[in-house]
C-alpha cells in the first residue's frame, strides 16, 4: 500500500484494472448467451421471435460502438501521460497496458457482434426453410384435395340428365367413395414417387 499512497496514478491504474476484469466477465457472459441462443436456433427456431433477436443484436452493437470509442480516447489519454509531473514510469506502463486491455475488449465484443449476427442469419435461414417445408405440405395436401374439391363441385350441380339416369346405392358407392378414394390414392403415389411427400 505505501507504493499506491506514493503514486495516485497507480492507484487509479489498478481500479481501471478491476473495471477491465468485470468486463471480461461480462465477455464471459455474453459468450454464454450466444452460445445458448446458436443452440436454441438449431433445435427450437419456434421458440424464438426474430424481433427479440434483432433488438439484442442492435443493443450489442451500441455497447460495441461505446467500447470502440472508449479505447479510442484512453489510448489518446496515454499519450504523453509521462510528461506529467509526478507520474512514475511503473504507471505509466501500466496505463499503457490498460490501453492495450481496453482495445483488446473491443475486439473481443467485435467478435460477439459478428458471432451474433452469424447467429441471427442462421435463425433466418432455419426459419425460411421451416416456411418452405410448411408451404411445400400446404400445397401437397391442396393438391391431394383438388380432384375431391373438383368431383364434389360436378356432382354436387343439378343436371337434368345426372337426376334422371345416375341413382341408386351403386352409383353412389363408385362416384361418392370410390372415385373420390382412388384420386386420393393416386395422388398420394404420384407424389410418391416424384419425391414430394
Amino acid at each position: 500500500m505505501v507504493g499506491v499512497q506514493e503514486s495516485p496514478y497507480h492507484a487509479a491504474v489498478i481500479v481501471l484494472q478491476l473495471l477491465h476484469c468485470t468486463l471480461f466477465r461480462a465477455l464471459a457472459g455474453l459468450d454464454e448467451t450466444t452460445h445458448a441462443l446458436s443452440t436454441q436456433v438449431r433445435n427450437r427456431p419456434g421458440s424464438i421471435k426474430y424481433s427479440d433477436i434483432s433488438s439484442k443484436l442492435e443493443s450489442l452493437r451500441m455497447v460495441w460502438l461505446k467500447l470502440e470509442r472508449y479505447a479510442a480516447v484512453v489510448r489518446s489519454a496515454t499519450v504523453g501521460v509521462a510528461t506529467i509531473p509526478g507520474v512514475d514510469e511503473r504507471a505509466v506502463d501500466e496505463l499503457d497496458q490498460y490501453a492495450d486491455l481496453i482495445e483488446d475488449a473491443a475486439n473481443r465484443l467485435s467478435e460477439r457482434v459478428d458471432w451474433a449476427s452469424v447467429v441471427a442469419r442462421d435463425y433466418k435461414a432455419v426459419l425460411a426453410q421451416w416456411q418452405s417445408e410448411q408451404i411445400n405440405r400446404l400445397t401437397a395436401v391442396s393438391v391431394i384435395f383438388l380432384p375431391i374439391t373438383f368431383l364434389t363441385g360436378f356432382f354436387g350441380m343439378n343436371f337434368g340428365w345426372m337426376a334422371d339416369h345416375l341413382g341408386g346405392f351403386t352409383v353412389f358407392l363408385a362416384l361418392g367413395i370410390l372415385l373420390p378414394f382412388a384420386n386420393v390414392v393416386a395422388a398420394i403415389i404420384w407424389f410418391r414417387r416424384r419425391r414430394l411427400l
